[in-house]
């Protein structure tokens, strides 16, 4: 084989090893959206934070948690909730509820002062 064949077939195994890697990473996100319970490095792979992150996070309780045997454990439903609390609006949505303020202000009559 000539030196170019040689690095051709090089860059295609790396490519082909990193399509692997990408689909286990997947197959294994796969997996843990199908239970009910996380340990910390699943934790870690669904919020793509590091395991030593999620264990701060834990210990600091910015999440909700359960502890049994020294082990951090997360019920899904409970970090799903945590992750959607704090809801932004949208633009749109600011500008429907200040119309929607504007017209309930305009129709209550001025109260008066008293003399």
């Amino acid at each position: 084989m000539t030196e170019q064949m040689e690095n051709l077939f090089a860059e295609i195994k790396a490519t082909l090893d990193g399509i692997k890697a990408d689909t286990e990473l997947s197959n294994r996100r796969l997996e843990i959206l199908k239970k009910n319970v996380w340990n910390i490095d699943e934790l870690a792979l669904y919020l793509q934070l590091s395991a030593d992150r999620c264990s701060r996070l834990a210990k600091d309780r910015a999440f909700p948690s359960y502890k049994q045997n020294g082990r951090y454990y997360f019920k899904r439903e409970e970090i799903e909730s945590w992750l959607t609390a704090n809801r932004i609006s949208s633009s749109d949505e600011k500008k429907s509820e200040a119309a929607i303020r504007a017209v309930i202000y305009r129709k209550q009559p001025l109260k008066k002062a008293k003399a």
